[in-house]
């Protein structure tokens, strides 16, 4: 590979720990430079416990690499609320700058990714969609008893997301029993804006410098 190529010609996808081999030519061949430099990574996945493998193995690479700020672009239906809980205290804990960009649909367990972010940037067409925790029942028999274990679950996943929510935006008790009906609420640039959801409204200004990533699925290998 020619080292006058321009890393944002690259899109390299960080998958099943692949950026670790120490044999990758064009991942040695940045290690000096990304210090001044900020890595781009698109996630674009359902939020599970493989995809949070997925992007975690990913993000530590990058970090390894030498970036300095990572910049996570999101667009994600949501997902396992477990997980994205996970993600949101991985990605507050990294002793790196990570921003956040929402490029399009930010939902559910998505939504604590976005508010990871010390910076959170919104595109005017960006929409976010909040409701309450959710579960699928698969045609299972359950007993009463069940029932009621998997609703306390929900209420816990409920309670646990609002407690992130409290510390990142600026709302009221009602709009937080608003945010959390049963029904999809959702909010547009302005009105994230308005409750602290983004910072700012935006885009994604990459430089040639930059590095310009993507989280890849393993599809099941």
């Amino acid at each position: 590979m020619s080292a006058k190529l321009k890393r944002r010609d690259v899109c390299l996808g960080l998958s099943a720990l692949a950026m670790f081999e120490p044999k990758s030519a064009f991942a040695q061949e940045k290690v000096n430079a990304n210090s001044a430099s900020t890595a781009y990574l698109y996630f674009s996945q359902q939020i599970d416990d493989k995809s949070t493998l997925e992007l975690t193995s990913g993000l530590i690479s990058l970090r390894s690499q030498g970036y300095k700020t990572i910049d996570l672009m999101i667009n994600s239906g949501g997902g396992d609320i477990s997980s994205g809980i996970a993600l949101y205290h991985i990605l507050s804990s990294m002793d790196v700058t990570l921003n956040t960009y929402a490029i399009s649909n930010v939902e559910s367990a998505a939504i604590l990714l976005f508010l990871a972010g010390k910076e959170r940037v919104a595109n005017k067409e960006s929409i976010f969609a909040f409701h309450s925790g959710r579960m699928s029942f698969n045609n299972e028999k359950l007993t009463p008893g069940e029932i009621n274990e998997r609703y306390s679950a929900l209420e816990n996943d409920d309670d646990r997301m609002k407690e992130i929510y409290k510390e990142r935006l600026s709302i009221t008790d009602k709009q937080y029993s608003d945010f959390f009906g049963s029904e999809l609420r959702f909010v547009r640039a302005p009105e994230a804006l308005s409750i602290g959801l983004a910072t700012r409204i935006g885009e994604v200004s990459m430089q040639p410098h930059d590095g310009l990533y993507f989280v890849q699925s393993s599809g099941g290998k």
